[in-house]
């Protein structure tokens, strides 16, 4: 139990939460398989089953893995149909009074879950990042033999069943959230493979399993040391534990105040993220949200508030139609700061167009453009310019027009690209763009559920104040921003057998009419 809970501070000290939620889900199918009739192991059982309710609505990727734990846990004991079922049952109730709870109405919960989907099954495309064979390597060695492990634990056959099917269900999903990622999101697979390792060997300490959990911490260590040197390591989990300690005496104590220190930290990003004042409400692209609490104004959030989480063309939709809609917000402070080397035009790009047309440029502040709601917005002409069937490595012309180009490109995989999208994730895409003037080519990252819902392809924009330049539009004088002429798609793995070869294009001349 030592090993445990040192596993358990490690885990907080370094960021892996997410591990400390599949460990409540995998804590509980141990206490349901054990199906011991004590008073104590039955308030154990309801406790952890109102912990995996409670987490479920923080994030849902954890109601995925309570609900694979409480489906397995079926599986466990000799009981009635009735007794099976119980565990889900009860964990969809409790679900429901927690979202009551929370002030939501109960007609909402299913829209709630519903609405997520997009989030999780375009996230392995959107956020996936090279990974380290070597690290993938150890952890999938470790994890089967973990899970040889479990399946010869002594006990009846449909408990083996049971864990094994829970088990290799909260594996399979901690391997996702490490693994797509790829950087120090390792950490949470690591973390949690260790927990199931320490697990199964207190309950049944022989040689095996030490080997096991040896490898389970090996795996651990060369994630750690992906991030930080042995002594940046160490002073990291002393400062968690000190932290921590520090934490819980002012709170024992009466002398925590969450109130100033909640302001302490608001006043410290006010002077690093000075605003002027502004009327009315505000959202702000990309991300930084905070800058809006920080200086004190109302925030009216797009439906997917981070720009880098809007990567289906569903989400993407939902952020553009906001900013036409009755609700949208009076005040938009921009700037365009796309992760993982993307084009920036992907980046909320489908709202561009609106905000090129509904919005008028305030003044830039620092890295931010302040655009302002207009009474009377432009509307919005798209005037095809051809389609064309196209292949990855070839370059693609782009129509030469003076205003802007718009493209909708729709790539396809193959259904060996599909399966390896569901079990690990998609290949990853690139674009080359070769600019009309004397520029070098630039390379981006480029998302292909994205594209499919079309981005500016020219004029290239790059940062709010390149967005501004666009706003010349309206007034007719010269844009003066680089124009491509013409872009290349690529597989950055040169894995081409898990998309197909050939992809459709879609180029339009995208106007905006000024009222006059």
């Amino acid at each position: 139990m030592c090993v445990w809970l040192a596993l358990l501070i490690i885990v907080g000290a370094f960021g892996a939460r997410d591990a400390l939620f599949f460990g409540v889900a995998l804590l509980y199918l141990n206490l349901v398989c054990a199906d011991q009739q004590s008073g104590l192991s039955r308030l154990l059982r309801l406790f952890g089953l109102v912990l995996l309710a409670a987490v479920s609505l923080v994030k849902v990727t954890f109601a995925i893995a309570a609900v694979s734990a409480c489906a397995a846990a079926a599986f466990c004991g000799q009981r009635s149909l009735a007794a099976r079922i119980a565990p889900l049952a009860g964990y969809a109730m409790l679900v429901a009074v927690f979202w009551v709870l929370s002030g939501q109405r109960l007609i909402d919960l299913g829209g709630f879950f519903l609405s997520s989907l997009p989030i999780v099954s375009g996230y392995s495309e959107a956020m996936g990042l090279d990974s380290d064979i070597r690290k993938l390597a150890l952890f999938s060695g470790v994890a089967v033999a973990t899970l040889v492990s479990v399946l010869a634990l002594p006990g009846a056959r449909h408990d083996r069943i049971g864990r094994m099917i829970g088990v290799s269900a909260l594996l399979f999903l901690a391997f996702k959230a490490g693994f797509v990622r790829s950087d120090f999101h390792v950490f949470i697979a690591s973390s949690f493979l260790a927990m199931v390792a320490v697990l199964y060997w207190i309950a049944r300490p022989r040689l095996w399993g030490a080997i096991l959990v040896g490898g389970a911490w090996l795996s651990v260590a060369a994630t750690l040391s992906y991030m930080w040197t042995p002594a940046d390591a160490a002073r990291t989990l002393g400062r968690h534990i000190a932290a921590q300690a520090r934490g819980l005496a002012a709170m024992a104590s009466g002398r925590w105040d969450y109130t100033s220190t909640f302001n302490e930290r608001m006043a410290s990003l006010r002077v690093k993220n000075p605003l002027p004042p502004i009327s009315g409400d505000v959202d702000c692209y990309s991300v930084g949200q905070t800058v809006i609490f920080a200086n004190g104004l109302k925030w009216n959030p797009r439906p997917v508030f981070q720009s880098y989480s809007a990567y289906t063309p569903g989400l993407a939709r939902l952020n553009a139609e906001h900013l036409g809609g009755h609700d949208a917000p009076t005040n938009l402070l921009l700037r365009i700061e796309p992760i993982d080397e993307r084009l920036p035009a992907l980046e909320d790009g489908l709202s561009w167009p609106e905000m090129l047309a509904r919005y008028k440029p305030a003044e830039l502040i620092g890295t931010r453009l302040h655009l302002i709601r207009r009474d009377d917005p432009a509307r919005i002409e798209w005037h095809p310019l051809g389609s064309r069937q196209e292949q990855f490595g070839d370059w693609v012309t782009i129509p030469d027009v003076a205003s802007l180009v718009w493209v909708e490109v729709d790539v396809d995989a193959t259904r060996w690209g599909l399966v390896r999208g569901l079990l690990y994730k998609p290949v990853r895409l690139g674009v080359d763009i070769h600019y009309a003037e004397s520029l070098p080519e630039a390379h981006y990252r480029y998302l292909a559920a994205v594209g499919r819902a079309g981005f500016l392809i020219s004029p290239m924009v790059t940062s709010a104040r390149d967005f501004r330049e666009l706003t010349k539009l309206e007034t007719g004088d010269k844009v003066d921003l680089p124009r491509a002429a013409r872009f290349r798609l690529d597989v950055e793995d040169a894995d081409l057998n898990k998309v197909k070869k050939h992809f459709s294009v879609r180029f339009y001349n995208l106007k905006l009419a000024w009222p006059r």
